[in-house]
């Protein structure tokens, strides 16, 4: 598994290498907390970020699939959103998240709004929402879509 974050700075693999067994499945992560680090890191198309703002469900699923093809793994997990205590230079709103997930060249997002809370309880919000989704994702007896390609 790899990650792409924006908004959490590296929370989210922090976390994932806090668990047991962590060195066997995390290769590791990008942070992209700029928009020049998403073009340049895991490849997110500037004309995407110019027509989306990096706060969307593309643009998550944009680093997911940056980042898997990128990280060397077979799993990657991306977020992206505002955590800050004001809204971004694109007008998106405290507490707007976008989790992107990608493998096998397939990838699907989840939106959350959280509103207006302190930053560091937004970070936490966004870091569990992404786990959350990935498990979810990942139980799914659909995942093997997911995991494997449409065909398989």
């Amino acid at each position: 598994m790899v990650t792409a974050e924006s908004c959490t700075a590296g929370m989210l693999a922090h976390r994932l290498s806090r668990a047991v067994g962590a060195a066997a499945v995390l290769a590791g992560g990008f942070v992209t907390y700029t928009k020049s680090t998403k073009t340049q890191l895991v490849g997110v198309s500037p004309g995407l970020l110019a027509a989306c703002t990096a706060v969307h469900a593309d643009v998550a699923e944009a680093m997911a699939r940056g980042a898997l093809e990128r990280g060397g793994a077979d799993l990657a997990l991306a977020i992206t959103g505002v955590t800050g205590a004001e809204p971004d230079e694109d007008g998106n709103p405290i507490g707007r998240v976008f989790v992107g997930l990608a493998a096998a060249g397939n990838a699907s997002s989840l939106h959350c709004e959280f509103g207006q809370l302190a930053p560091a309880a937004l970070a936490h919000l966004a870091v569990q929402a992404a786990l959350t989704f990935a498990l979810a994702q990942l139980s799914d007896p659909a995942a093997h879509r997911l995991l494997h390609g449409a065909g398989d």
